[in-house]
């Protein structure tokens, strides 16, 4: 076992001692690597976790974890194209943003979101798959900046609504209230796939990739996805966009890095929105 120590968050201990306990059921201690890679400022720290029995497959996942006293020092919000099809990366960079996940699924021949998107009152792109056993959930960002994920509602609850600056509908749910959700029996769910979640625990919010259709990440189904996810202490989580589409990317010197693997064979996958986390300067009033 290596590891790299940078700091003195505590979800590293938290997710090596997930890990060891998720091995611990498979008899399984054979290789685990966690490393705390980039520490993007003093609350916002990424982590990588390699190993090779992790559900007895390999694994490469990356955590980024915006902890909760750093939320009023960002913005973190929706990106999108309507027509063309853009990189993670430089939805990114465009955006000036500190980090870029990748978003909500998309059509990949004529561009634009097929699910809900609503942004600062504009309703950008409408459910195309309503009643979707896939895309049922959404992602929600209120005037104070806040995250909520939940059960996707119906299109106009949220066009009539002025509470939300965001919406952005995805799926499936896979945690509310610290409860994992029943999914169900379809090959998008048991099947093992690149994958990209979002999630809340009780003190942070974590943007996750996990890599996969690789010699060297098997990827994981959804069952997999939930045991991890719950294990981490997500008390609320949501699946996004992923296969191919799998991209998490962060701002460093120059144009920033994508820290995963992209698992299509021409590399990272242009696509028609994004979650992106901005760091903001705000004046605070006493």
């Amino acid at each position: 076992m290596k590891l790299h120590l940078k700091n003195r968050y505590c979800l590293f201990f938290l997710a090596l001692f997930t890990l060891l306990k998720i091995q611990e059921s498979s008899g399984q201690h054979d290789y685990l690597k966690v490393f705390t890679d980039h520490q993007i400022d003093n609350s916002l720290i990424h982590y990588r976790i390699q190993t090779d029995s992790l559900f007895n497959s390999l694994q490469n996942i990356n955590i980024i974890a915006l902890e909760e006293d750093a939320y009023p020092h960002y913005d973190m919000t929706i990106i999108y194209s309507d027509s063309l099809l853009i990189k993670t990366s430089d939805f990114g960079i465009r955006s000036n943003a500190s980090v870029a996940i990748n978003g909500s699924y998309f059509n990949m021949k004529n561009g634009g979101s097929t699910a809900y998107l609503e942004l600062k009152g504009e309703l950008i792109d409408t459910s195309l798959h309503k009643n979707s056993r896939i895309i049922n959930g959404a992602l929600i960002f209120d005037k104070k900046g806040k995250l909520h994920i939940e059960h996707l509602r119906d299109d106009w609850e949220y066009a009539v609504s002025e509470n939300e600056v965001a919406v952005l509908g995805s799926g499936p749910v896979l945690i509310l209230d610290g409860i994992p959700e029943l999914l169900d029996s379809i090959a998008f769910v048991t099947t093992r796939h690149p994958r990209t979640c979002l999630c809340q625990t009780a003190g942070a919010i974590l943007f996750i990739s996990i890599d996969g259709r690789s010699s060297s990440a098997s990827g994981m189904n959804l069952y997999e996805v939930q045991v991890l996810l719950n294990k981490l202490g997500c008390l609320d989580a949501i699946n996004l966009d992923g296969g191919g589409s799998t991209t998490m990317w962060i701002r460093t010197e120059g144009e920033g890095i994508i820290l995963n693997k992209p698992s299509d064979p021409t590399g990272e996958r242009p696509v028609a929105n994004a979650i992106i986390l901005r760091k903001v300067k705000r004046a605070f009033h006493h």
